[in-house]
C-alpha cells in the first residue's frame, strides 16, 4: 500500500487535522520560516528497522520523511516540501509462515503552495482548499489526524490494515 506523505495525501484527499488545545503563552515564536518534520508517530509501536526496539515514531524506525519541511512567507503564503514517503506492506513468509512488515522509503519531490493564518496557539495551513489545523507550543507545531495512517497487521492469517491515529510535530529551524 503506497504511503504518500502526510500533507500530501490528507490535504488532497480532503482531511482536516485536528489539534488539543495549548497554553498561548507559549506561542511567541515567530511563524515566519522554516519548520521541519520531527515527529511523525502512529498509534501503534512497530520496530521496522530491526533494531530490536519497537517505536511508534515513523522517523525513528524508517529513513523516510527525515527532511520534510513546511516554510511560512511573510505575505501568509506557505510552502509544503515533501522529499519521500514510505510504502509499507504486509506480507506472509512463505516458509515460515510467519507475518512480516515489509517497507520501502520512496524518493519523490513534491513542493505544495498554500497559505497560512495564526489565531492565538493555532496555525492553519491551507493547501488546495483544505485547512490544517497546528496547535503552536513555542517552536513546535502539532497535528493530530484520526484515522490518518493505515499499518499493515495479521488478522488471523491475512493481510488486514487498520487505521491509525497520526500525530505530526514540527519544529522551527
Amino acid at each position: 500500500m503506497k504511503m504518500k506523505f502526510l500533507l500530501a495525501v490528507t490535504l488532497l484527499a480532503g482531511l482536516t487535522f485536528s489539534c488539543s488545545n495549548d497554553d498561548d503563552g507559549n506561542n511567541n515564536v515567530a511563524v515566519e520560516g522554516t519548520w521541519k518534520l520531527t515527529a511523525f508517530n502512529i498509534e501503534s509501536s512497530i520496530d521496522l528497522n530491526g533494531d530490536g526496539t519497537a517505536s511508534s515514531d515513523l522517523l525513528e524506525e524508517t529513513n523516510c520523511y527525515q527532511n520534510e519541511i513546511i516554510e511560512f512567507n511573510a505575505d501568509n503564503s506557505a510552502t509544503v516540501k515533501s522529499t519521500s514517503y514510505l510504502d509499507m506492506e504486509g506480507q506472509y513468509d512463505a516458509n515460515t509462515g510467519a507475518f512480516e512488515i515489509i517497507t520501502n522509503c520512496v524518493s519523490e519531490i513534491e513542493n505544495l503552495a498554500g497559505t497560512w493564518a495564526q489565531a492565538g496557539g493555532t496555525v492553519t495551513v491551507t493547501v488546495n482548499g483544505q485547512p490544517v489545523v497546528f496547535t503552536q507550543a513555542g517552536s513546535v507545531l502539532t497535528a493530530t489526524v484520526p484515522a490518518g495512517y493505515e499499518v499493515p497487521t495479521d488478522d488471523n492469517g491475512t493481510v488486514a490494515y487498520v487505521s491509525e491515529e497520526l500525530t505530526i510535530q514540527y519544529t522551527k529551524q
